[in-house]
């Protein structure tokens, strides 16, 4: 019988699911050695933090390791969401946090990867390989049993770095630590999170596929075009009125946009319907409408780009 030599990086036998990307989106609490705070999984692969707002993103790696010892590496994209996949743009902030950055408080400065691992079946033959469904089979003769684990890497931006943390996706949790710090460990640099909610309707409403959403903004002399953005920064843009503006959501349906130049405006959101009303920050009378045309187009890439000044 011929010799079948198995390549087993090149030739993974369990594939990630849609599914392990999609159990990982929510708002966690993000742990380290000064305290905690929250974060947010977003579809398309985009990751936000309130408090340290960045170009920032994250993506799910699975490793296939078998019990003798032989890893597998798959790649699943952070590209499950809400609804479908997403996409979208990203940006940086100028807050000192938990992250690993140029400015360390907890933080570091270079990239790193690292893979994860992953679960399954695994049978290799002599001969030809059967692969079907998202655990992979290899039909043949002895099998090997497979642990599925899940890796979350996490860049940050160049002001707070990169992370690597394992998930669990039966209790949601995430444990890890820093990458880029030059002067201490991932295990030294820790980094541990626990899901804490799922998104809102309204949050879903406004990720879209992840890049985004479109909405027509009515107010007494017409409407026009507005986008809600799914990146690093809450970005709001509107092509008719251009301006670096943010949108922020308060609770579960209060809607604020802080639009530079344009004034501020703060709109309830009815996620069943997708409309807004509401007004100018202050000026009940000024009033203004909105309702959803749209989700943006995910392209299959989570693309960031840097934002020097917002409203925070």
């Amino acid at each position: 019988m011929a010799k079948h030599d198995h390549d087993h990086h090149d030739h993974a036998c369990s594939h990630a699911t849609q599914d392990s990307s999609a159990s990982l989106l929510g708002w966690y609490d993000f742990a380290w050695s000064g305290g905690s705070f929250e974060v947010c999984f977003r579809p398309g692969g985009h990751f936000f933090a309130p408090k340290f707002q960045a170009a920032s993103k994250w993506e799910l790696v699975v490793q296939n390791q078998e019990a003798g010892g032989h890893d597998h590496h798959d790649h699943t994209s952070s590209h499950a969401n809400g609804h479908d996949h997403g996409g979208h743009k990203d940006h940086d902030g100028d807050h000192d946090m938990g992250g690993c950055g140029h400015d360390h408080e907890g933080g570091c400065g270079h990239d790193h990867d690292g893979g994860s691992a992953s679960a399954g079946h695994h049978d290799h033959g002599h001969g030809g390989h059967d692969h079907g469904g998202d655990d992979h089979k290899c039909s043949g003769g002895h099998s090997h049993e497979e642990k599925k684990k899940y890796l979350v890497k996490i860049d940050w931006g160049k002001k707070f770095g990169q992370y690597e943390l394992e998930f669990d996706p039966a209790h949601k949790t995430m444990a890890g630590g820093c990458v880029s710090n030059p002067t201490q460990t991932k295990e030294q640099d820790w980094r541990k999170a626990q899901f804490k909610r799922p998104f809102s309707p309204v949050e879903l409403a406004l990720f879209g596929e992840g890049a985004g959403s479109e909405w027509m903004l009515q107010w007494e002399k017409g409407e026009f075009p507005i986008v809600f953005k799914c990146d690093g920064y809450n970005h709001f843009q509107c092509h008719q009125f251009p301006a670096h503006a943010h949108w922020e959501l308060e609770g579960d349906n209060k809607l604020s946009i802080f639009w530079e130049k344009y004034g501020n405006y703060e709109l309830v959101v009815d996620p069943v319907t997708k409309t807004m009303s509401g007004s100018a920050k202050g000026e009940p009378q000024n009033w203004r409408k909105a309702r959803w045309t749209g989700n943006l187009p995910f392209m299959g890439t989570t693309v960031t780009e840097e934002c020097s000044h917002h409203h925070h």
